[in-house]
């Protein structure tokens, strides 16, 4: 599996992935150095895995015969119908999707995905951060895609790339949804590949602009405006106190948790937040 993909991998997880994306914005914003980050989207991502394409990406990292056959058994003479008020369709075979909520799913995908991020590897640039000067072209999580370019000439490669994996895969990339931001002085008017360039994107959950600092009190701004309406509008309940801490934890400090691991929280919003919690208290 590809390093940078921490979906299913022991020992990573989603924050490592988040972790990745805020380092490489940091360092480019602090070297000044030309630096587009794009987010791709795939259009119906699960819905579009070819069981052929699966079956071949599978072998090619080494499952043998039974392993292989047990999986596409799964998926093996699959068929589905539709109905409209009351009626129904005739049955039609599936050839491809991979079944969301399946303990499989997630790693399926994964790997599914993996020819692409050794691809992007081969033929981009990338950008070298850390001590150990480790080269990062794009860093996912199952279908969340980051990709880092460069010099001018890797948006035609990363364009080559996606076309080729779309034609062997089934995959379809959504261009409009997919987002960009652009860190230095990187030429934004080159329109090749039809994303958009933005003020911001969102990854796994977290809204990156060209400045961390930004990021960082946008998320804290967002968190805060979410948090206390929430409190607000729970603290007339006639709750016991086994029920108020528990709707603290559960409701109120889980998006604060998931926000912190990635970006420390800010004097101002931590006063504003425990004013928010001490209601319940």
């Amino acid at each position: 599996m590809h390093r940078n993909q921490h979906c299913g991998i022991q020992g990573s997880s989603v924050f490592e992935a988040v972790a990745v994306v805020r380092e490489v914005i940091s360092y480019a914003e602090v070297t000044k150095k030309f630096l587009c980050a794009v987010s791709i989207d795939f259009n119906a991502a699960f819905d579009k895995n070819s069981h052929d394409s699966l079956k071949e990406i599978l072998g090619a990292h080494g499952f043998g015969n039974p392993f292989l056959e047990l999986v596409m058994g799964l998926f093996r003479n699959a068929s589905s119908e539709v109905q409209i008020n009351g009626f129904r369709s005739s049955l039609f075979p599936i050839h491809s999707s991979i079944r969301q909520g399946c303990p499989l799913s997630m790693q399926s995908f994964a790997i599914w995905c993996n020819p692409l991020m050794h691809k992007l590897e081969e033929i981009l640039t990338g950008i070298k951060i850390g001590r150990g000067r480790t080269r990062i072209v794009a860093v996912a999580y199952a279908d969340d895609v980051t990709v880092f370019l460069t010099p001018p000439a890797d948006v035609q490669n990363l364009e080559e790339a996606l076309r080729t994996y779309e034609e062997a895969t089934g995959a379809k990339i959504n261009m409009p949804k997919s987002r960009a931001i652009v860190i230095g002085g990187w030429d934004t008017s080159s329109k090749r590949m039809d994303f958009p360039y933005h003020n911001g994107l969102k990854v796994l959950g977290f809204h990156f602009t060209d400045r961390v600092n930004a990021a960082n009190k946008g998320t804290w701004y967002n968190d805060k405006s979410l948090v206390c309406p929430t409190a607000q509008d729970a603290y007339y309940r006639d709750w016991s106190l086994n029920r108020r801490i528990r709707f603290v934890h559960v409701y109120l400090l889980g998006g604060i948790w998931y926000a912190a691991q990635i970006f420390p929280i800010i004097t101002d919003r931590m006063r504003q937040l425990n004013t928010a919690i001490s209601w319940f208290s």
